[in-house]
């Protein structure tokens, strides 16, 4: 679990890095949606 956290934190930090240059509504929406999969993907394992 612990691995897949950070692995999704490195995922979102070089999204971040890559949106630098685009609009910030464009990378939060993005990153967003991101979080929201990874969210998802964290309660079913939990179950």
């Amino acid at each position: 679990m612990q691995k897949e956290l950070s692995a999704f934190l490195c995922t979102i930090r070089t999204f971040f890095h890559l949106k630098a240059g685009k609009p910030a509504i464009l990378s939060s929406y993005f990153t967003s949606l991101a979080f929201f999969f990874f969210l998802a993907n964290y309660l079913t394992i939990i179950k």
